[in-house]
């Protein structure tokens, strides 16, 4: 064999292939812990629900109450003019970070809407710099493009050294049983992307969006013991297998990563509300609430059993 070193794009083509495999060795150790009730409030209701928040594969001696970092981050977020993830980076900014986002701006059926919510985020970062002695860089800085191009990772992790990591781009839904590789390559090989540039820089703390739907039956996935390696869609075995390649950086790399499978967003497009009760309030608070404790490994799973209820 040569000496030649694999380029992040190659290891995560290898890590891919074996991931995405091994649901067929059975082989995988569940650790199941459910952690305390917690109240979740719905943009639509007056009365205030219990909402599960479940730690899946928690490894032993994991302190729940872990204290947060509570000062400035630079936070790198993929994924970042879609619904959640506008959200998110709204959020940060709010509470002044210095937010770097990244979106592939190519997908026609989502253009209108994702060019919509940037030119609100950049507003928002307009604001700030008027409003502070901050300059635009510091608050907020757009790249159009994915986690699969090489050459503009590297240059935005040599540029800006972002050590907060929320990896939420992804190849969502119906047509990965149509198109399977499509879906291999957007969430498992761009995961192992992301988490091999983080190894490389020294990120602090990776937190990745993965899906209930790692668990199959979407009936069981609120019980106790969840089966993470029955997933009956591509899709699904893409989301947990990226989950797989995560906890593989942790053993080996020391990378601390958490995982959060959130129940289905239902978007509200008449603005007339619904009985869901967990809203895109709470799943922002639980993603800033990840972001912010870097916990060596955690699964989390956040639902009670019932949709997300949003307002676009």
């Amino acid at each position: 064999m040569s000496g030649r070193r694999s380029t992040p794009s190659q290891l995560a083509f290898y890590l891919a292939t074996a991931h995405y495999m091994s649901f067929f060795s059975g082989t995988i150790l569940q650790i199941s812990t459910k952690l305390p009730m917690s109240p979740c409030r719905s943009l639509s209701c007056t009365t205030t629900q219990n909402c599960a928040l479940k730690s899946i594969q928690q490894p032993p001696g994991v302190d729940n109450n872990m204290m947060p970092h509570t000062g400035h981050k630079k936070v790198l977020v993929t994924g970042a003019a879609g619904f959640i993830g506008s959200h998110v980076v709204s959020s940060l900014i709010d509470r002044g970070d210095e937010v770097i986002i990244l979106d592939e701006m190519n997908d026609s059926d989502e253009l209108k809407y994702k060019q919509g919510n940037l030119k609100v985020l950049h507003e928002k970062a307009k604001e700030v710099v008027r409003l502070t002695d901050k300059r635009g860089e510091d608050v907020l800085t757009f790249y159009d493009g994915s986690v699969n191009n090489h050459s503009l990772m590297i240059d935005i992790f040599e540029r800006h050294n972002p050590k907060w990591i929320c990896h939420l781009e992804e190849r969502a839904g119906g047509a990965s049983i149509v198109e399977p590789p499509i879906y291999v390559r957007a969430n498992v090989e761009g995961t192992a992307n992301l988490l091999e540039y983080s190894r490389m820089y020294n990120a602090t703390n990776v937190v990745i969006i993965s899906s209930p739907s790692v668990c199959g039956d979407i009936h069981s996935v609120h019980s106790e013991m969840v089966h993470d390696n029955e997933p009956i869609s591509p899709y699904a075995a893409t989301k947990r297998s990226a989950e797989l390649i995560s906890y593989t950086y942790q053993k080996l790399f020391g990378l601390r990563v958490t995982n959060m499978r959130f129940s289905s967003l239902v978007p509200d497009k008449y603005g007339d509300g619904t009985s869901n009760c967990t809203s895109i309030d709470d799943v922002v608070a639980r993603i800033q609430h990840a972001i912010d404790r870097s916990y060596p490994f955690q699964n989390f799973h956040l639902g009670g059993g019932q949709g997300l209820h949003s307002r676009r």
